[in-house]
């Protein structure tokens, strides 16, 4: 037996001697996410080419996570669990900035605490508040 997630449900189908069972899986992808997804994605990409412009590219960043709803942030969160921890911490310490406190406590207990204190050192030019 042979098991496919798929977004769209199938029936069982037999194919030689395999049975293709189609599991629906909820997909994160949506018009509705795809913006929020751009956003970690900027993320990513940024902090793979950590040049002189990062510490500018990260209050940038924290200006426009500012603008967001508290939904919205939650949103953010919720999708950043599939990026990797220094996605995830670098997002962590923007939040902790702004005030978010409960929203970085909850990304920063996905990620080992060693990584978050290596984080905290190279973002210390986060301004507070």
């Amino acid at each position: 037996m042979i098991c496919i997630s798929s977004n769209a449900w199938f029936p069982r189908t037999k194919i030689k001697n395999y049975v293709l069972v189609f599991n629906k899986a909820r997909s994160e992808i949506s018009g509705e996410t795809i913006p929020y997804l751009k956003l970690l994605d900027a993320l990513l990409i940024f902090a793979r080419i950590k040049n002189d412009d990062w510490p500018l590219f990260i209050i940038r960043y924290r200006d426009i996570i500012r603008e967001l709803a508290w939904i919205e942030k939650r949103k953010l969160v919720k999708l950043c669990r599939k990026y990797p921890p220094g996605v995830r911490v670098t997002l962590a310490l923007i939040l902790k900035s702004l005030s978010e406190m409960n929203l970085h406590f909850e990304i920063t207990k996905t990620v080992a605490p060693r990584v978050v204190d290596l984080y905290k050192e190279a973002l210390n030019f986060l301004p507070a508040g």
